[in-house]
């Protein structure tokens, strides 16, 4: 079977749940940030507290594990941040989406431009060898698609919706669950891309069949978009629709303040509080706080050249 989702970290996390998780030996090292000024030993406890309390999760996770079949071929992602950008021309390599993938990835230069160019190139030719092994071997092998309620994740579920339709093959979706139990509690769950490799084994079982009648409706929806072909599409009461570039503008507006404050945090106050249920990319938010500043809706207070987030802005209210 063919496991297929739509974050290399997610794909990384299937691999490991298929040997049950065992691989990871549990926490190796713990920071406690913001301790600077905190005695010595109290910031020792707190090291061993936190310790501790990591360790007891790992435990419990491990014995309530279940491994998922196959093996680190079976997984595939197609990590292609389909709910930005350009979708309807076919992906070629030297496609809209390679070039936006590009952008995304050196969009920060925290080092050498060749560097990144590199990793960026590494990072296509792998995206695009999973979308060849899915195409060839969905053709006589069953899928099960992992998906979750973030635009790129439900972009891509109609993606590979429009890509299976017509194959005899069997087609499943587990979607991620909203909430979570660990040890010490009940969390929420934003995502596939927040839960342990030990626990994903435990919800393969809940995948629902996707009959060719439903492809046919998430196929026809992909091309409803594709033909719209807008600058972003957003999850809206649970579905997918072309939205406007300037669409996630105001929850960026309703975190900023009078007081000068970081790119970073500015994009991490906004992805961590209510808008948090947008389950978006930092990139897009940096791109708009970018666009911000050539308009003068923000202003530059102090720059960082080599980490934007690092970057210190200010409304301009003038």
């Amino acid at each position: 079977m063919l496991e297929v989702c739509f974050s290399d970290s997610v794909k990384g996390a299937l691999r490991i749940a298929q040997q049950g998780g065992m691989s990871m030996s549990g926490p190796v090292s713990v920071a406690l940030i913001g301790a600077e000024d905190m005695p010595e030993k109290e910031r020792e406890k707190e090291i061993a507290r936190a310790t501790e309390r990591a360790r007891a999760e790992m435990e419990w996770l491990r014995e309530r594990a279940v491994p998922l079949s196959g093996s680190s071929k079976d997984v595939v992602a197609l990590s292609l941040g389909l709910s930005l950008g350009d979708i309807k021309e076919p992906l070629s390599e030297n496609c809209a989406r390679r070039e936006l993938l590009f952008r995304w990835m050196t969009a920060e230069p925290w080092d050498e431009p060749a560097v990144l160019e590199k990793l960026a190139q590494k990072y296509w030719e792998s995206c695009m060898a999973d979308f060849g092994v899915l195409t060839e071997r969905a053709r006589t092998e069953s899928v099960r698609i992992w998906a979750d309620q973030s635009p790129d994740s439900l972009c891509g579920l109609l993606f590979a919706a429009e890509l299976l339709c017509g194959m005899e093959t069997e087609v499943s979706v587990v979607f991620a669950p909203g909430w979570l139990e660990r040890h010490d509690g009940i969390v929420p769950c934003m995502g596939w891309g927040e839960m342990h490799p030990e626990e994903l084994g435990r919800f393969a079982g809940e995948a629902k069949p996707l009959p060719q009648r439903m492809l046919r409706l998430l196929a026809e929806r992909w091309r409803g978009l594709r033909e719209e072909n807008a600058p972003l599409r957003a999850v809206v009461n649970g579905e997918v629709v072309s939205v406007g570039e300037d669409f996630y503008d105001d929850f960026l507006r309703r975190e900023m303040t009078e007081e000068e404050m970081t790119v970073g945090w500015l994009i991490g106050n906004t992805l961590g509080k209510g808008s948090n249920s947008l389950k978006i990319s930092d990139f897009i938010l940096a791109e708009r706080i970018r666009l911000m500043l050539s308009r003068g809706e923000l202003r530059m207070v102090r720059e960082d050249a080599k980490r934007f987030y690092g970057s210190i802005v200010r409304k301009n209210n003038g």
